[in-house]
């Protein structure tokens, strides 16, 4: 039985600190080396973005 899964955490904001927030990809086998984490630089209207994506997909994920 092939049982995996993503995993994610986080931890809420505490005394004037930021919260934080994380989450793993469990992709397979034939992405192995053709992720990209995509920059983008936050601009007057939007704030700075990671995107994680392999070929023939948009985006997995994103944060900021």
């Amino acid at each position: 039985m092939n049982n995996h899964h993503c995993s994610a955490a986080g931890m809420p904001a505490k005394n004037s600190q930021p919260g934080y927030i994380s989450q793993n990809m469990d992709l397979e086998n034939y992405t192995d080396g053709f992720q990209v984490l995509m920059r983008l630089d936050s601009t007057e209207n939007s704030p700075e973005q990671l995107i994680l994506k392999h070929p023939g997909l948009i985006a997995l994920n994103g944060l900021n």
